[in-house]
């Protein structure tokens, strides 16, 4: 691999006699990891998937898996089983670690992988909204939001026009700030040619601006982690730094969740994670805990009602398929419905993609269901499951029919339990619902 020099200047100051060992840990081969949805595999289906090759020591869903395995290819995956993640970014949101009921936001979300992590911690309770200001990025996000099952809001709004509106009402605050990407290069050559020596100082500009939004957002008690891929220091304690002197309301906690973690350079409670030190790329991260401060005022969104015709499509469908009722309000836009918690800060004035989970959309008195909703929903809670192979799984996913011995409507598509769509049966073929989130 070869490097800028002045990156190489910058590691041999930082890191002495160490270097050597870095140097020589960016040309072996890195880790890949995988997460698992503990709502979606059982411990026995976890222990039944072939390409795994031990914990990730940091998350008790986190795994390693062989290089030369495809776990994409297996229909676990299709239905938000596990989820491909960076081993050492999945110690961003173990250390936020919210609690099930908390208010906790991801402010830079995409493309989902800290969301989906911090939605497993919050088992389908509280309030859990991802942002992303890139709108090219949303896309993404909403994809593997809707396939992990998440109860979310998706947004797309810049970030102080969010901490503006929902001044200091989040327990949980996450701010996976857009970095160098230093601690990327082995992984992603793309951040390794982009990266200039100017760059660290310029983003360091951005990230201070940022995490003042973060802030604004957070609670009084509440927690405030910041995180980036990049080795940096203006990227990192540099910021860290300029934020307390500003903010004395908050204080630095300890963020070393494993022995394999560094200290922080003349910050010793955050945490640096270097490929040389364990399995995995480069990371920072720090943990704040706001100590003082009253906390905002909450207003409320104003649900929008159901047109009746709508309302009477979905009902219709749901006596038909589902067990019992969802947990949530359901709410229109336009035709497509949401399922959304009954309980959420006012989204006026602000870009929702998703207020909620997709549940579909009513088409010419019909209501046509989306993917969005079979990943949410579990075995128990459908009337029509109808369980499919590997590779019929596959081409449903990319929108194949399939022959199949099936009554004539709607079915719940699952492969061993676990669902990935819906399909519609007619005259022995079987037809993937066309709505994505």
């Amino acid at each position: 691999m070869h490097l800028p020099e002045a990156f190489e200047s910058r590691m041999q100051r930082l890191l002495g006699q160490q270097y050597p060992e870095f140097r020589a840990a960016l040309e072996q081969e890195r880790a890949l990891g995988l997460r698992i949805n503990p709502a979606r595999l059982t411990p026995k289906q976890v222990q039944s998937l072939p390409f795994l090759e031990g914990p990730v020591p940091w998350t008790p869903w986190g795994h390693y898996y062989a290089s030369t395995s495809r776990p994409s290819a297996h229909p676990f995956f299709l239905g938000g089983g596990f989820y491909l993640q960076e081993p050492s970014a999945m110690a961003v949101a173990e250390l936020a670690a919210p609690k099930p009921g908390q208010w906790v936001i991801d402010l830079c979300a995409a493309p989902g992988g800290k969301t989906t992590h911090l939605a497993s911690f919050m088992q389908g309770q509280g309030v859990l909204v991802a942002n992303e200001f890139t709108a090219s990025r949303v896309p993404r996000l909403l994809e593997n939001v809707e396939r992990w099952g998440a109860r979310t809001t998706v947004l797309s709004n810049p970030l102080d026009r969010i901490a503006r509106k929902w001044e200091r009402l989040f327990d949980v605050v996450v701010l996976d700030a857009p970095c160098s990407g230093e601690g990327m290069f082995r992984k992603d050559p793309e951040a390794l040619s982009e990266w200039r020596q100017s760059t660290p100082e310029r983003l360091g500009r951005l990230q201070q601006d940022l995490i003042e939004q973060a802030a604004a957002l957070t609670a009084p008690e509440g927690t405030l982690v910041y995180s980036t891929c990049t080795f940096s220091e203006e990227e990192n304690e540099q910021v860290i730094e300029g934020f307390l002197k500003k903010h004395p309301e908050f204080q630095l906690a300890s963020a070393h969740l494993h022995p394999s973690f560094s200290a922080g350079f003349g910050l010793p409670e955050a945490a640096r994670l270097f490929p040389h030190k364990l399995r995995g790329e480069g990371h920072f991260m720090a943990k704040l805990i706001r100590t003082d401060g009253e906390e905002g005022d909450v207003t409320y969104e104003e649900h929008a009602k159901v047109s009746k015709p709508s309302l009477k499509a979905w009902e219709e469908f749901r006596k038909a398929h589902l067990q019992g009722e969802l947990d949530g309000v359901v709410i229109e836009r336009a035709g497509h419905l949401y399922l959304v918690r009954e309980h959420l800060p006012s989204l006026a004035g602000l870009k929702a993609p998703a207020p909620g989970i997709y549940l579909g959309e009513v088409k010419f008195e019909r209501f046509v269901p989306a993917k969005a909703l079979a990943h949410h929903l579990n075995l128990k809670q459908v009337s029509r499951p109808l369980e499919v192979g590997t590779a019929e799984a596959f081409k449903l996913e990319f929108g194949e029919s399939v022959p199949v011995d099936a009554k004539d409507g709607w079915h719940w598509l699952h492969f061993a339990g676990v669902g990935f769509t819906w399909g519609v049966v007619k005259r022995g073929n079987l037809k993937p619902t066309p709505l994505r989130a």
